[in-house]
């Protein structure tokens, strides 16, 4: 972070717009396809990994939501079921991104068929929220409703406050993804944000480029590299 966390500090939050590229976006659908996963795993995947880059730690928690509509006759109910998910991943330096992503895959499927039980509910167990930053995946269909007749474009809009201190959207757009990093303002500047993203990209093309390789040896330019600091005028 860019200033100490807080526990009283302000939520306050600033949205960035920020594209994956078609190329990118295409080989990372190739990557989901032929590890028989999601595009959503891949992405959990790498977001993990970058996470474990930058913090330093194996044991990596990423929040998510989920629809809440999984039980019977909820599918077209109108009303708000959204619920948190958990998703714990150790990432291990000597395994490859392929072994990783499989395990990946398996632990999100185990956490989607408890995805009923009230996140409100183990908070009071757990003393905290188990998660400071989350990933969603928004599908492109889910931008466009029919409403009172008519065809009507959804689209994200920041509210000016951050519940998490990252907080990573990304929607499919066509043939690109796109993502909306909210962030809060108060531990984090724009600059360090987009260092992360441009982190996660990188850290995408090197497990995409040899996903067999241990993921120690994947990323030679990334480990232990400090995010590159905002430059400075000084005025004397």
């Amino acid at each position: 972070t860019d200033a100490p966390r807080r526990p009283d500090g302000p939520a306050t939050g600033a949205v960035l717009t920020l594209r994956v590229g078609a190329a990118r976006t295409a080989a990372l659908r190739a990557c989901a396809l032929r590890h028989g996963v999601t595009l959503f795993h891949v992405l959990v995947a790498g977001y993990s990994v970058m996470l474990r880059e930058v913090t330093g730690e194996r044991d990596v928690v990423v929040g998510t939501p989920v629809s809440g509509r999984a039980l019977p006759g909820l599918a077209d109910a109108v009303g708000m079921f959204v619920n948190t998910v958990c998703l714990r991943n150790q990432v291990p330096d000597e395994a490859s991104f392929a072994e990783f992503l499989r395990a990946v895959s398996n632990r999100a499927i185990e956490a989607f068929e408890h995805q009923d039980h009230p996140f409100d509910a183990l908070l009071p167990r757990l003393g905290r929220v188990p998660f400071d930053t989350m990933l969603a995946l928004q599908r492109d269909t889910l931008t466009g409703e029919p409403f009172l007749g008519a065809a009507v474009r959804l689209a994200p809009d920041g509210p000016g406050e951050s519940m998490f201190d990252l907080n990573l959207q990304v929607h499919e757009a066509g043939d690109e993804l796109h993502a909306s990093w909210e962030y809060r303002t108060a531990i984090f500047t724009e600059h360090t944000v987009r260092a992360l993203f441009d982190r996660l990209l990188a850290v995408l093309d090197a497990v995409l480029a040899d996903p067999a390789a241990p993921l120690r040896h994947v990323l030679p330019d990334v480990t232990g590299a400090a995010l590159a600091a905002p430059a400075i005028d000084f005025d004397f």
